[in-house]
């Protein structure tokens, strides 16, 4: 991880599973998504809040397994914890347009 200091946010260009902290990572598409490592927590918050798709894992907080990939120029793969209370374990995996940035929170 390379983090760049640009006296308001600090930058990064990659994150890797083992990284520590809170990020929000912004795609080309103008979703953000908080990934909490710390707490191995992602958070989906869509560019346009009408956007139904966003419904599907928007600010549920999904655990995170495993944080495949996470670089400015390429999208971002993680595979996350999708189980609901009552039901039978579901991992399911987010796949994203490229990342255009990464910010530490």
């Amino acid at each position: 991880m390379t983090i760049i200091d640009s006296g308001i946010t600090a930058k990064t260009t990659k994150l890797t599973n083992e990284d520590v902290g809170s990020y929000t990572v912004t795609t080309a598409s103008g979703s953000r998504y908080v990934v909490d490592l710390d707490n191995r927590k992602v958070t989906r918050h869509a560019r346009d809040e009408s956007d139904w798709f966003g419904d599907l894992r928007r600010n549920k907080g999904n655990g995170i397994i495993n944080l495949v990939s996470c670089e400015v120029g390429q999208g971002m793969v993680i595979i996350i914890d999708e189980a609901v209370p009552g039901n039978k374990d579901e991992i399911g995996r987010t796949f994203t347009t490229s990342v255009v940035r990464i910010e530490k929170n």
